[in-house]
């Protein structure tokens, strides 16, 4: 029976619940010949992992009263999301981008980092001269490959780009209205912005208070949601779920039932708006947000 009462983050949890064989299965992976052809599975394994973690940090921000800042954790689970269907419809490029991309990651930081840190302090954190001479060379071959892997696949770069942009990734897999509601929602989150701090303002007219607690429950029920859906979707992508179906395509015990019950959550309250209204127009109810 449905208990009318179970929050949005219990029923996502229980969601979850359903997938944590599948999960589990992933987090060990043994093979036989070279790592490279390889490193497209180990990628797949790894975004799996790495988000049902994340589900499992934001439920627990969630318990101990942070669920304001779990949001921070679903900006990369979505990109990861848009980058492994995309993979996966260019399946022929997979392993091969996917070596590319770890290697221009990895160039991208080593000249950062030396540029800030300087050659002496890479040497005393245990970057010999060899290693660092290695890192320098791998960046003019890495992009050279990527720029034959783009030419390929027709992508539409900008000048200086190496990759397209997580908007060009979503518009080619068919989520390009979802990445834009779904940006919108999480980039107050993980960039300064007024509009989210002023909602932590609440209370009434010359008399307020300033927390994070005033909008818990409300992005404890998007962090839930929204890392819930991704997961389950990056699973279907990865081909990772097993155990949720039987040969007779009957799913496991309730996990139907609670995947239907699962609802979205908007990205702007009624509430918030308040403040925008002259005094007259406020009720005397207690108001916040944008101020």
């Amino acid at each position: 029976m449905e208990d009318s009462n179970e929050t949005l983050s219990t029923l996502c949890a229980r969601v979850r619940d359903h997938l944590r064989g599948d999960v589990k299965r992933l987090e060990k992976y043994q093979w036989f010949g070279p790592m490279q052809p390889r490193m497209y599975d180990i990628l797949k394994r790894s975004i799996v992992v790495r988000q049902w973690e994340a589900c499992e940090a934001i439920q627990a921000l969630i318990e101990s009263g942070h669920g304001a800042m779990c949001c921070t954790l679903l900006r990369p689970a979505y990109e990861e999301l848009l980058w492994l269907l995309y993979l996966e419809r260019n399946k022929e490029f997979a392993a091969k981008l996917t070596v590319c991309l770890g290697k221009k990651e990895i160039s991208d930081a080593h000249k950062i980092q030396k540029k800030y840190l300087g050659s002496s302090t890479l040497q005393k954190l245990g970057f010999s001269n060899k290693k660092v001479q290695s890192l320098d060379r791998m960046r003019k071959p890495t992009y050279r490959d990527l720029d034959a892997i783009g030419e390929q696949l027709g992508w539409k770069l900008n000048e200086g780009q190496k990759i397209p942009s997580v908007s060009y990734i979503a518009k080619q897999v068919g989520k390009d209205k979802e990445y834009q509601y779904f940006y919108q929602a999480t980039s107050r989150s993980v960039h300064f912005s007024v509009h989210e701090l002023q909602r932590r303002v609440w209370g009434k007219p010359n008399s307020v208070k300033i927390g994070s607690n005033t909008f818990q429950h409300f992005w404890s029920d998007f962090g839930s949601y929204w890392s819930t859906k991704i997961l389950l979707e990056t699973m279907m992508a990865s081909g990772a779920l097993t155990e949720l179906f039987d040969d007779n395509g009957n799913s496991s015990d309730g996990f139907l039932e609670d995947l239907y019950r699962l609802r979205s959550v908007h990205i702007l309250t009624a509430s918030e708006l308040d403040w925008w209204e002259s005094p007259q127009k406020r009720s005397p109810s207690k108001f916040g947000g944008t101020l």
